[in-house]
């Protein structure tokens, strides 16, 4: 629409030529990035993350660095009784009644 826009010439193009162009500018990159591979995106982010993850270790102190495994663990562990406590799904029958 910003290309029909400019192609049309209308008379007011010398006011907002620039801008227009700009626009246009900006919106074809948008897309180019939009059309990207996501994957590769996300394995980029996800590298990234890791990498910064091992630095932020190696700066801790080992005492740091055992409280932040305890974390971990306690948090692995609190998922996994979350799991295995999944509410069964709502239903209308009275307790002791079985489906026919």
């Amino acid at each position: 629409m910003l290309q029909r826009a400019q192609d049309s010439q209308p008379k007011d193009l010398e006011r907002y030529g620039f801008v227009l162009k700009q626009a246009i500018e900006t919106t074809a990159d948008s897309l180019e990035a939009a059309q990207e591979d996501l994957g590769k995106r996300v394995k980029d982010v996800e590298a990234r993350q890791q990498k910064e993850r091992k630095a932020r270790q190696e700066a801790m102190t080992p005492t740091e660095r055992e409280a932040a495994q305890a974390t971990e663990k306690k948090v692995a562990e609190d998922e996994e009784k979350k799991q295995e406590q999944k509410k069964a799904a709502p239903t209308l029958m009275r307790p002791g009644e079985k489906k026919p």
